[in-house]
């Protein structure tokens, strides 16, 4: 995937390039998706209102991937299309709000249902087992209680690893606990 936030950016492709690009972008899969911010003959603009400062283009694209760009079904997974389309579709009616005119443009011969992202915003989706992981927990003490996002989820023991799988993508707080323990010495 090759991503362009520059003015008359519609007009980077494999076939626009010099040389020595044009060489790189031979050896690319067939299945290469170009996604330029601007048509040939557009500007790209930024926006100090956007977070801080970015390109509309640039902006919206983080949005997309971010997970806003999963569209109906709304399947947990952020799709090459979908990314198009809600990064077209966000720039052109802000653009066009501000008075201006930007247009992203995709090109290539990319499969439409690539998985660019992954998203949680569904309530009803649950988050596909490609966007979860495994946290593994060790520790230099016995009985530490661990923690994830404020529940309970195990113990660790010394020189034993604690296992988490299904954790899904994003902050999460950690926290080991062993509870003290007073020994009466002997007499």
């Amino acid at each position: 995937m090759l991503l362009t936030d520059a003015c008359h950016s519609g007009k980077i492709t494999p076939e626009t390039t010099d040389d020595a690009v044009d060489a790189q972008f031979s050896q690319l899969p067939k299945t290469f998706l170009t996604l330029t911010a601007t048509r040939e003959r557009e500007k790209s603009y930024e926006d100090p209102a956007l977070s801080t400062g970015f390109g509309l283009y640039s902006y919206f694209l983080v949005q997309g991937l971010q997970g806003n760009a999963d569209s109906s079904p709304c399947d947990g997974l952020v799709t090459a299309d979908e990314l198009v389309e809600y990064v077209r579709g966000e720039v052109k009616r802000y653009a066009r709000q501000r008075g201006v005119s930007q247009t992203p443009t995709e090109r290539g011969d990319f499969d439409p249902n690539m998985v660019l992202g992954v998203s949680l915003k569904c309530a009803d989706a649950a988050p596909p087992a490609e966007s979860l992981g495994t946290l593994i927990v060790e520790t230099n003490m016995d009985s530490v209680e661990v923690y994830i996002d404020e529940k309970p989820v195990g113990t660790v023991n010394k020189g034993k690893p604690l296992s988490i799988p299904g954790l899904s993508t994003g902050l999460h707080t950690v926290k080991g606990v062993r509870k003290a323990t007073s020994r009466i010495p002997k007499r």
